[in-house]
């Protein structure tokens, strides 16, 4: 997770120790990897194959393999729907139901939830009874921006993480690694212009 070296750290000291939280919320700008390293940390809790001193998933046991796919029982990703300007309460109440069975194959029961910005009263204090309450061996993911656009008692009941800008020379670099250019001096110049952010970085090389 490039950029992002003291969460994967606090993160990795977390599990060592035993004190994985409940509940996160990832808060910082868009397209700086929250979403990302939400996912990767969701496939090293749920690698088969990582030995127990190890912060990286093997990338090869079936449970990788799943998570990687989209496709593993122990890992729900969920956000607001394409045709809903909220993250309606219909989303968190599938939440609560898949959190309410055991881990299938996993050591975890997952789920990610995006735009956590959206959340309506009704969802959020719908949301706010799994924090309460969170069933055994779950863990919440929340994807945001800011945290004063959560409800207090939602803030209070997660482990707020925030994630910064990512540094330029990073962007520019993932930017001529993933092929979205090809030209150094086009990547610097895209990444000056970004402001720490990938998507954004992304977004201005499209011609359209």
């Amino acid at each position: 997770i490039d950029g992002h070296d003291d969460v994967v750290r606090s993160f990795h000291q977390a599990i060592e120790r035993g004190r994985l939280a409940h509940a996160y919320l990832l808060i910082g700008p868009s397209g700086v990897g929250k979403r990302l390293f939400a996912q990767k940390l969701a496939q090293t809790l749920l690698c088969e194959d990582r030995p127990e001193s190890d912060f990286n998933p093997c990338g090869q046991c079936a449970g990788c393999a799943q998570t990687q796919a989209g496709s593993h029982p122990d890992l729900m990703q969920l956000g607001r729907l394409a045709d809903k300007h909220e993250l309606t309460i219909e989303v968190i109440r599938q939440v609560l139901h898949d959190l309410g069975f055991k881990p299938d194959r996993g050591r975890y029961k997952i789920a990610i939830i995006d735009d956590a910005d959206d959340m309506n009263p009704e969802s959020a204090n719908c949301f706010l009874k799994c924090l309460e309450e969170p069933p055994p061996r779950s863990l919440l993911l929340l994807i945001g921006t800011s945290p004063d656009l959560q409800l207090a008692t939602i803030r209070s009941r997660c482990q707020v993480v925030r994630f910064q800008s990512l540094p330029t020379s990073v962007v520019s670099r993932v930017l001529l690694q993933t092929g979205v250019v090809s030209d150094a001096a086009h990547a610097t110049r895209l990444a000056a212009m970004s402001g720490g952010s990938l998507e954004r970085a992304r977004g201005f090389a499209d011609p359209d």
